[in-house]
């Protein structure tokens, strides 16, 4: 059951999040809080308020490592994502032309301090429909954190239809392994969970 959900959050993360139109996350560093916010393409400032996808940057295509973990839960699960320029365009963090019609609603903040605030509805189809808001702060090239509060309504699974409150942490690790196909999201046994553009394509 604990995989399960890990595979539906990581959707949400990857597909819409502060999805829908490409966003993402709290930092990146090992340590969680001493990472740097997220800048503009180029490195340019963003004065504070609200930003569209275009001003935000994108993820470095390779392989990337995803913990995440949930408050009153003392286990975290990690899975690994193979991306390439193409699928981060279409299911970024900040979403794309698929998630733009399961998530309506999609609005990102930069702060003054220069971390993101999200919140956006998703439907996720089977998965139900889920109101996420939080944070994001890091890079986001190369890693990036996320603190996000979760509530799903509808899902088949009885277990996923529940509120959360969820950390996870991200960074590349490497170019994606030998084998290894664009979307392909890796569990940590080595073998391939699901492919993240069926998962969109599935999707209503």
């Amino acid at each position: 059951m604990r995989a399960a959900f890990a595979i539906a959050a990581v959707s949400v993360l990857a597909i819409g999040l502060a999805g829908c139109d490409r966003k993402r996350e709290e930092a990146a560093s090992p340590a969680g809080d001493t990472a740097a916010p997220p800048a503009a393409p180029g490195g340019a400032a963003v004065s504070a308020g609200p930003v569209t996808a275009e001003q935000l940057p994108r993820r470095q295509s390779g392989l990337w490592e995803m913990t995440t973990s949930m408050a009153g839960e003392g286990a975290t699960t990690t899975t690994r994502v193979c991306l390439d320029a193409e699928t981060d365009r279409d299911m970024a963090i900040w979403g794309g032309q698929t998630s733009k019609t399961m998530c309506p609603r999609n609005e990102i903040r930069r702060e003054a301090d220069g971390s993101l605030r999200f919140a956006s509805t998703c439907n996720m189809g089977s998965g139900g429909v889920t109101r996420s808001e939080g944070t994001v702060s890091g890079d986001l090239t190369s890693s990036y954190v996320v603190k996000m509060r979760a509530s799903t309504t509808g899902a088949e699974l009885p277990m996923m239809n529940r509120t959360t409150d969820m950390t996870m942490t991200a960074r590349r690790v490497g170019p994606c392994a030998e084998g290894q196909k664009p979307g392909d999201m890796i569990g940590p046994d080595g073998r391939v969970i699901a492919n993240m553009k069926d998962v969109t394509s599935a999707a209503p």
